[in-house]
């Protein structure tokens, strides 16, 4: 028995995991860049405060699931439960948001949360994301969709897109109003965890993720019976651009988000059957870069679980390339200059440096589902050749060790 283990909630990726983060983190990288965005990275901790002016005080988030800290100093600090507020605090420190058509980021790496782990949902769990800034028109709300629609399409991942819209802030207060005037009056429908939030903030009820408060709000009212003209017509166009452009989605009347800082227009990408909740989603932030100390500009995004994406994605388990197999210790001296030449002509070939023995060498590479292997034993170092096995069909042939004939005979063509 190991004498330490992890900590609950964490977990410990195998490279299958892994290979798989890195296919969703490459085309995440790959979109961001087509569509004009700036990666960057921002610190896995920041001051407590930030999140909880952000975040929202009342959330669950900052009430219960922040992982906080104090430092030698006494200055209390939390990880980063969520990206957008670390993002907008960088991008006015470091004067990134300077604009005439917005600044668009993004972003990737571990966040933090203590909440009762179950599946796809870790206290260590991974998050991409991006960042609109600066931008009001409709445009910037449909390339947000669209962005995040065709990550998830480009992993072959099925999602559905659910859109709704917070509308004006005298909109929502007149809405919050006559629904918390219906969460008094159906108080005893509702899951006893979110009776708090009725005074608090009634409209996170509508973003319960308990059965019963589920149930019950589906008769309560709806924020579009409170939209003005304005927000009908803005509503309108961004379904006429998402149809134009083949998003698959639908309208969600309850659809809120769980966080302070929305308004306006907001989004979730659901679809995968046995994964918790969504894969991830965003909406309009308009006053957060103005309440972080910067100026009241408008503002969207998005942020989608790694972890929960990863699980819907169906990936072979794909051996290596090739191995290398030397037999013995003179063996290995005698041609590891040559194999390190492959490697930096960037051909993927995994060596077993600790065999003697070639029948047992090539069971053990056979067992491995490697397409071809590469012997290099005594008979092999005395012709000053190497024997290259293509293990799909038995075929094998020896070929000088010039790098250029080892690679052709992998199938491979050095330019």
């Amino acid at each position: 028995m190991p004498q330490y283990k992890k900590p609950k909630g964490t977990r410990d990726l195998d490279s299958k995991t892994t290979e798989i983060f890195e296919e969703i983190r490459s085309l995440f990288l790959a979109i961001s860049k087509d569509l004009g965005y700036e990666h960057v990275e921002i610190p896995i901790f920041e001051s407590t405060k930030l999140f909880e002016r952000s975040t929202g005080e009342t959330t669950d988030i900052v009430t219960k699931q922040m992982y906080k800290f104090q430092d030698g100093k006494n200055r209390e600090f939390s990880l980063r439960p969520e990206g957008t507020p670390g993002l907008i605090r960088a991008a006015l420190e470091n004067n990134w948001i300077n604009g005439h058509n917005g600044n668009k980021f993004s972003y990737f790496g571990p966040f933090f949360r203590y909440e009762r782990p179950q599946k796809g949902r870790y206290r260590q769990f991974f998050q991409l994301g991006a960042e609109f800034i600066g931008s009001d028109s409709l445009e910037s709300d449909a390339e947000c969709i669209y962005f995040l629609s065709t990550l998830l399409k480009e992993l072959k991942v099925k999602n559905l897109i659910k859109i709704n819209s917070l509308g004006t802030s005298q909109e929502r207060l007149d809405y919050l109003k006559n629904l918390k005037e219906w969460l008094n009056k159906n108080k005893k429908n509702l899951s006893k965890e979110d009776l708090t939030n009725i005074d608090k903030n009634p409209l996170r009820i509508l973003d319960s993720k308990r059965e019963l408060t589920i149930k019950s709000i589906k008769n309560a009212p709806k924020i579009h019976d409170f939209w003005g003209s304005e927000t009908s017509e803005r509503f309108k166009k961004l379904t006429s651009i998402l149809d134009k452009i083949n998003i698959n989605y639908e309208v969600d009347p309850c659809l809120v988000r769980g966080l302070d800082y929305y308004n306006s227009t907001v989004f979730e990408a659901t679809g995968h059957e046995g994964a918790q909740d969504a894969y991830g989603g965003g909406g309009k932030y308009d006053s957060l870069v103005a309440d972080l100390g910067g100026n009241s500009i408008p503002a969207i995004g998005f942020a989608a679980g790694v972890d929960r994406i990863a699980s819907a994605i169906e990936m072979t388990d794909l051996g290596p390339f090739c191995i290398f197999l030397p037999l013995g210790n003179e063996c290995r001296e005698f041609a590891f200059p040559t194999i390190a030449k492959l490697w930096d002509k960037g051909i993927p070939i995994k060596a077993h440096w600790n065999e003697t023995n070639l029948k047992k060498a090539l069971k053990r590479a056979n067992s491995s589902s490697a397409e071809y292997v590469l012997i290099f034993g005594e008979k092999e170092k005395e012709k000053n050749v190497i024997t290259c096995k293509n293990m799909k069909n038995g075929d094998q042939k020896e070929v000088s060790m010039k790098v250029s004939e080892i690679a052709s005979a992998l199938g491979l063509n050095l330019k």
